[in-house]
């Protein structure tokens, strides 16, 4: 995300709630939810998991460093210097420093580094992932209530076209040109469209609150979206078979899924090492102080300087038996390794499956969208005659109001075809490329 964008993120959560008719484009709605929403949160905290799980599997290389110091006070009988047994009183301090570095560990550490870092990719792209579901469920929460705005707009057409016929009609009527009962039907299909209307803006709500809880807001009340010119929905290239071979290299879950097969074999490796030997190297320094009651010693500064010394260790550790540990580590690792290679294909083949149903949706939504414009078409070409029909006295109010109706119809099944469509083809650019569900 850029500076920008950032900045815009960091705005809008501070002032959304409390801004009036606050208007988002798509592009901010997206970046809203990206840094919103709890389960694109929840990925970057597994994803800082997984980075200090890295950093954790190289510090192993580094050395160990500890101190020890002690106090014993003893009490009790004890052979003094003439051989024969007294009670006595002894103290005893002990202090130490010790360091200890690996030096082989049978690529264990080597390993367990390349598997850390590994997984530290997989999650990064589950992450990636995340933030993609994000966008794509915005994308369908925007578009349809781009689509509800329209078909509201339909509907206070349909009103303000009967409120125009009711009043020609009321005319007609002080004229005596109309009967009553012409003007009382059109009263009742004007009830009737406000009331389609008053449901078309409740759509909206709907559709407005859908689109908030989406971004986290507290509320839809300040929502509002940019009406963008959408135009003609772009025409389908390609096939299913080669959006999936674009998709199955570039897919953030099937990437996770692949290198987390890659680090299931490092596991394996990680696992074997308790075969191998394991060599390190230690150093440590110490010294200590004793008294015992009735004996003449030295005082405790002089006995730390004179018992001081210092040691270094080359420690090499031959497994022999290990009670099959090793053996059976290997075998849990080769499993995981086997059930990781069968969620790599489960995940590609259902991303084949995906990609087969959204471009079988996309050329259904095509198909649809081009007959109901031919629908529309026709139906406005029939209203427009109706109307002259109508208006000339030679046709009733309730064939006026059957042919609106079918107008009303086409209007509104063209509109939704073409937000069916639009949301269709994004799917599919969403498949090709990751930045396809920017406008």
């Amino acid at each position: 995300m850029t500076k920008r964008r950032l900045l815009l993120s960091m705005m809008l959560a501070g002032g959304l709630g409390a801004a009036a008719q606050q208007t988002m484009t798509l592009e901010q709605c997206i970046d809203y939810a990206l840094a919103h929403n709890l389960t694109v949160k929840q990925q970057d905290v597994s994803l800082r998991r997984s980075s200090q799980e890295l950093e954790s599997s190289r510090n192993q290389r580094l050395p160990q460093v500890g101190a020890q110091a002690g106090y014993t006070y003893s009490m009790g009988r004890s052979i003094t210097e003439n051989n024969t047994y007294a009670n006595s009183n002894t103290q005893n301090v002990s202090m130490s420093l010790n360091a200890s570095v690996p030096l082989f560990t049978g690529l264990r550490i080597t390993n367990q580094i390349a598997q850390s870092r590994l997984n530290l990719a997989a999650a990064t792209a589950d992450l990636a992932k995340a933030r993609e579901d994000v966008a794509l469920q915005v994308t369908q929460y925007y578009l349809q209530v781009l689509c509800q705005q329209e078909l509201a707009a339909v509907a206070r057409r349909r009103v303000a076209l009967s409120e125009q016929q009711l009043t020609r009609l009321q005319g007609q009527l002080k004229a005596g040109k109309s009967a009553a009962p012409e003007v009382a039907e059109m009263e009742a299909q004007l009830a009737q469209d406000r009331h389609s209307a008053v449901q078309a803006e409740g759509n909206v709500s709907l559709a407005l609150l859908d689109l908030s809880q989406m971004l986290e807001l507290g509320s839809p009340d300040s929502l509002r979206v940019a009406d963008p010119t959408l135009g003609e929905p772009p025409v389908l290239e390609g096939s299913a078979r080669s959006i999936y071979e674009q998709a199955v290299m570039a897919r953030p879950q099937v990437e996770a899924e692949r290198l987390r097969l890659k680090g299931s074999e490092y596991a394996v490796k990680v696992a074997r090492a308790g075969y191998y030997p394991s060599v390190s190297l230690g150093a440590g320094l110490g010294t200590g102080y004793y008294k015992s009651s009735g004996i003449r010693s030295d005082a405790f500064g002089r006995q730390l300087n004179n018992n001081f010394s210092r040691n270094i260790s080359l420690t090499l550790s031959i497994p022999i038996f290990d009670a099959f540990q090793t053996r059976n580590a290997i075998r849990t690792a080769r499993l995981n390794q086997e059930n990781q290679a069968l969620q790599l294909a489960q995940v590609e083949k259902t991303l084949y499956k995906e990609i087969q149903q959204a471009w079988q949706s996309a050329v259904n939504a095509q198909s649809s969208y081009a007959s109901s414009k031919v629908s529309e078409e026709a139906a406005r070409e029939a209203f427009r005659l109706m109307s002259k029909k109508f208006e000339s006295g030679k046709a009733t109010p309730t064939e006026f109001a059957d042919s609106k109706t079918k107008l009303e119809k086409a209007e509104s099944d063209r509109v939704q075809a073409l937000y069916e469509c639009m949301f269709r083809v994004r799917i599919l650019d969403f498949y090709r490329s990751l930045h396809a569900l920017k406008p």
